[in-house]
């Protein structure tokens, strides 16, 4: 049998708890034996392990019990901001799993956080349009950046104020900021980042910032909530205030988010 990633068991674990809601430690050893072919001996001891981890760092805890006295298992509020913050910056991984924790202990907040689904699956269309224009294929699995992501902003203390799921607004609000702001740099990130000339594509920088507006133009009229509508418009309006590049850049970014605020 194959050698199974920590990581890939990690992700598989998070995503079970964020849809299967408070489990033990034997049914979440199941979904690994399910889904990623294990046997149950490995797959429980590496529940354990994991488990484990994942209480210290404040992203799971236990949340209750069953009839025979079992503990269970599930997301803390921490861990589902700090889970947010990583969605919002890897690209490729259906970001919806993370709507259960929240339907089941902050349902108030359920409308938002769609909002957030949306921003972060247009986002992730933004990023595959791009990578096809300057031939960029990602060699790196989703699942390894997202756990590394999830570790690393965990040790920066990103959701280390989020005690409760009543404080749970506030953050997701700061992370749909960060989102649009992402949207714009979006460009100028993967040109530097990528492996290929980036010379050579910062001569098709309008081709690629108009990706980005294309699909920004799409997705912000299904916007609904006026919270983050209005969220999304203020920032907007201090990107395009703050904007410094080159004259005919910054007014071709003025342009196009004064496009994308009239259409909100």
């Amino acid at each position: 049998m194959k050698r199974i990633p920590d990581y890939k068991k990690e992700f598989t674990i998070i995503r079970f708890l964020c849809e299967k809601g408070p489990t033990s430690i034997n049914d979440i050893a199941d979904h690994l034996v399910r889904t990623l072919e294990m046997k149950f001996s490995t797959a429980r001891t590496a529940t354990i392990r994991i488990i484990n981890r994942l209480v210290d760092l404040g992203i799971v805890s236990i949340a209750g019990s069953d009839r025979r006295g079992t503990k269970l298992y599930d997301l803390t509020p921490r861990g589902v901001s700090e889970i947010m913050i990583v969605l919002a910056e890897t690209s490729g991984i259906n970001p919806e799993f993370v709507l259960g924790p929240i339907s089941r202990y902050a349902p108030q907040l359920l409308e938002k956080a769609k909002e957030y689904v949306k921003l972060v699956k247009a986002y992730n269309e933004a990023c595959k349009k791009i990578e096809s224009i300057i031939g960029e294929r990602k060699t790196d699995d989703e699942e390894c950046l997202f756990i590394d992501g999830l570790y690393f902003v965990n040790e920066l203390g990103e959701g280390e104020e989020i005690k409760d799921w009543s404080d749970l607004e506030k953050d997701m609000m700061k992370t749909i900021k960060a989102l649009i702001e992402s949207f714009l740099n979006l460009p100028d990130l993967m040109v530097k980042t990528s492996s290929r000339k980036p010379r050579k594509y910062r001569k098709k920088y309008g081709e690629l910032f108009n990706i980005v507006i294309e699909v920004l133009r799409e997705t912000l009229p299904q916007i609904s909530d006026p919270d983050i509508k209005r969220l999304v418009r203020n920032t907007l309006e201090e990107i395009s205030r703050e904007t410094e590049t080159e004259i005919k850049v910054k007014n071709m970014v003025r342009k196009s988010i004064k496009e994308l605020l009239n259409g909100i």
